[in-house]
């Protein structure tokens, strides 16, 4: 269910299902609404996720969906169309401090610190409402089962965290030496994407600029 910022009278479901924060974007005027959402990233002192901030600081923000029980901000790149993947992203609410520690705690990805604010600041973020996803609250954290269909050597990526799902069937992973791969499934392989989280952040925030899902093949012309 869409509602947009300047609806006036939203369904009796949608607000009493709709969180606290989404609900806050109402009735706003879309610099205001921009500006609340800006509030999430400020303060940020990592350079990589200030600049997948900046990049995701350009969408206007349109409206609340309600996923199921999920509420999710809509935002729509300025001058942009909202029927190209890309184009537009969806963010639920942050978790709570103690829900993003116990999660990152439990996964053992807090070895990794960037990776955990990265997931603290931008979980969640998606394509469209269902698909094209970075893990949000899902505990146990979701791991990479190799199948038969990949390669053997592939095997060293068997266990990793899967970070993202991306809308062709293809998800993200990690393996535990920080080495970050894409499952490639029509071809059977896994391709390395990124040495590390640093390099993954910057990687990610390029892209986003383009109207192009987020998968393994990257912007095509």
């Amino acid at each position: 269910m869409f509602v947009p910022l300047n609806e006036s009278n939203p369904p009796t479901e949608f607000l009493e299902a709709i969180d606290p924060w989404a609900l806050g974007f109402l009735g706003l005027a879309v610099s205001d609404a921009n500006h609340r959402l800006r509030q999430r990233w400020s303060g940020i002192e990592l350079e990589p996720l200030q600049g997948l901030a900046d990049v995701l600081s350009r969408f206007d923000v349109n409206g609340i969906e309600l996923n199921i029980e999920l509420s999710l901000v809509s935002a729509v790149r300025s001058g942009g169309n909202e029927e190209l993947i890309g184009d537009v992203f969806y963010i639920p609410p942050m978790l709570s401090e103690e829900q993003h520690r116990n999660l990152i705690l439990e996964s053992g990805l807090d070895c990794d610190p960037l990776l955990s604010e990265f997931f603290r600041l931008f979980g969640g973020l998606r394509e469209l409402t269902g698909l094209g996803k970075f893990i949000y609250d899902e505990n146990p954290w979701p791991r990479f089962r190799k199948s038969p269909k990949f390669r053997s050597e592939d095997g060293k990526w068997d266990g990793s965290h899967i970070l993202f799902y991306s809308v062709d069937g293809n998800v993200l992973i990690r393996r535990d030496d920080g080495v970050i791969g894409w499952t490639v499934g029509v071809e059977g392989i896994i391709s390395e994407f990124a040495e590390g989280s640093e390099e993954f952040v910057d990687q990610f925030a390029e892209h986003r600029q383009a109207a192009w899902p987020f998968d393994p093949y990257g912007v095509r012309e």
